[in-house]
């Protein structure tokens, strides 16, 4: 559906023959080119800036186009396709991701009381994510390790009572 970075600053790295990575493309699959939900502006930051409501192209500052869309709204500058922001400290995961970054995610792609599904789910920052921001969140884990710190991570944030089969 779109090109998405995630750029990452201060990421620790060393490698022998590379420079670090500061950024990770993200992926955003659908089933068809219609989206379920788009709400650029539940991401966007305060400007003092007017966008464009008359329907006429104009780029705003972040530099994308986004002429004529009917969910624009003044004094709100649109997010970009590049999410920065920082990795946290301590991880539970290898792969884990800050939990800004699926904020940002599901702010923008579901509607309140919506169903996001993580096929991927880790230490289940995706589902913390669903249950701060009113979605339904659903996840799958292949291991049990992690599968366990998502339990866990949901009954100490939230006070939820896990059943564990």
């Amino acid at each position: 559906m779109d090109d998405l970075v995630w750029r990452r600053p201060g990421y620790p790295g060393s490698w022998p023959n590379r420079l670090k990575n500061d950024w990770e493309g993200v992926y955003h699959f659908a089933k068809t080119s219609k989206l379920a939900a788009f709400n650029p502006t539940s991401a966007g930051r305060p400007s003092d800036r007017c966008i464009n409501k008359t329907g006429a192209k104009r780029s705003n500052h972040t530099g994308n186009n986004f002429g004529g869309h009917d969910e624009r709204k003044q004094g709100v500058a649109l997010p970009s396709n590049v999410i920065v922001t920082q990795v946290s400290g301590e991880s539970i995961h290898e792969a884990a991701f800050p939990k800004d970054l699926a904020d940002f995610f599901v702010k923008v792609y579901s509607n309140d009381g919506d169903a996001v599904f993580d096929p991927f789910c880790g230490s289940g920052t995706t589902l913390v994510s669903c249950q701060d921001n009113g979605r339904l969140g659903y996840g799958v884990e292949i291991s049990p390790k992690y599968a366990d710190v998502t339990l866990s991570r949901l009954e100490e944030c939230f006070g939820l009572q896990a059943e564990r089969l």
